[in-house]
C-alpha cells in the first residue's frame, strides 16, 4: 500500500509506497514525478505540479531489472486546493528560489490556479503572450518594480491586449507592460470591475494604455497612480461612460505625435493630483 495524500495546498505532494524490488517507477493517470528509480523497500516521491482539483486516477507500478512489472497500486483519491500565493518565472518550475509554493511559467495558469484574494509574484524576466490575460477573480499581481531597468518583469502583448479585468478588487503593480505591435489596449477594465488599482507600472507602446469601460453601466473606484504611461498611439488613459470615483495621481503620461490625448473621459467624477 501507499500513504494517503488527503487534502492539501501542496501542488507537488509527497507520496510513499513500498516495493519488493528495485527498478523503474511507472506513473499513470494524472500523476507523474521526476523521481523514477525505485529501491527495495520504502520509496518517497514528490509528484509533479498538480493544478487545484480532485484526483482519483493516479497509479504507480515498478518494472524490475528482469522486465517484470509489479501489480499496479492506485493512489487514494486526494485533493489539491488553490494556493494563496504563486510565483511565476520565465525559466519555469523549479526556478523560484527557496519559495515552497507553486512556481509556474505561465501568468494565466497562475491566475487560474490562485485562490480568490491571493497574490501572484512575477519574477524579473520576459513574458510574451499568445492571448490576453483574463483576470476574473480578486487578486494582486505584483512584479519586481520599475526602478531598476535591469530587473523588470516585462509583459509583451504581441498584438494582444495584455490584461482584461472583469473582477472587483484587482491590483496590478510593478510591471513593464508593452505591445510590440503598437496596436493593443494594455490594460482593459471592464464594466462593473470596481476597486481596481493600477500602480507603479511602465505602460507603453500600445494603442491605449489604460481603458475603463463604463459604457453600459458603472465602473467605480479605479485608482491609477505612480505609472509611466508612454507612447501609446491613441490614448494614455481612456475612460468611457460611467466611471465614477476614479482617482488619477502622480502619473507621467506622454503620447506619440498621432495620439488623441493623454487622458480622455466621458465622465467628470474624477480626481486628479500631480
Amino acid at each position: 500500500g501507499g500513504t494517503s495524500i488527503g487534502t492539501t495546498t501542496d501542488d507537488t505532494p509527497a507520496y510513499t509506497f513500498n516495493s519488493n524490488d528495485a527498478g523503474t517507477i511507472n506513473f499513470g493517470g494524472s500523476c507523474a514525478s521526476s523521481t523514477t528509480d525505485a529501491v527495495n523497500g520504502a520509496n518517497t516521491v514528490n509528484l509533479n505540479h498538480l493544478s487545484p482539483g480532485n484526483y482519483s486516477d493516479c497509479t504507480v507500478s515498478v518494472n524490475d531489472a528482469a522486465g517484470n512489472t509489479s501489480n499496479t497500486l492506485a493512489l487514494s483519491t486526494f485533493a489539491i486546493l488553490p494556493s494563496s500565493e504563486i510565483r511565476v518565472s520565465d525559466a519555469g518550475p523549479g526556478s523560484c528560489g527557496d519559495f515552497n509554493g507553486p512556481c509556474l511559467a505561465s501568468i494565466q495558469q497562475a491566475i487560474d490556479e490562485l485562490a480568490v484574494g491571493g497574490t501572484i509574484n512575477v519574477l524579473a524576466g520576459g513574458y510574451s503572450l499568445d492571448q490576453t490575460l483574463a483576470v476574473n477573480k480578486s487578486l494582486t499581481l505584483s512584479g519586481p518594480g520599475t526602478a531598476d531597468s535591469n530587473n523588470l518583469a516585462t509583459i509583451n502583448g504581441v498584438c494582444n491586449n495584455i490584461f482584461d479585468i472583469t473582477a472587483n478588487n484587482v491590483t496590478i503593480s510593478g510591471f513593464e507592460l508593452m505591445d510590440e505591435c503598437n496596436s493593443a489596449t494594455i490594460i482593459q477594465i471592464q464594466q462593473g470591475a470596481d476597486n481596481t488599482t493600477i500602480e507603479n507600472n511602465i505602460i507603453r507602446d500600445g494603442d491605449t494604455g489604460v481603458y475603463i469601460n463604463g459604457y453600459n453601466g458603472p465602473t467605480e473606484n479605479t485608482v491609477i497612480e505612480n505609472n509611466q504611461i508612454n507612447n501609446n498611439g491613441s490614448y494614455g488613459i481612456y475612460l468611457q461612460g460611467n466611471v465614477s470615483g476614479t482617482s488619477i495621481s502622480n502619473n507621467s503620461i506622454s503620447q506619440s505625435s498621432s495620439g488623441w490625448g493623454a487622458i480622455y473621459s466621458d465622465d467628470f467624477d474624477l480626481t486628479f493630483t500631480s
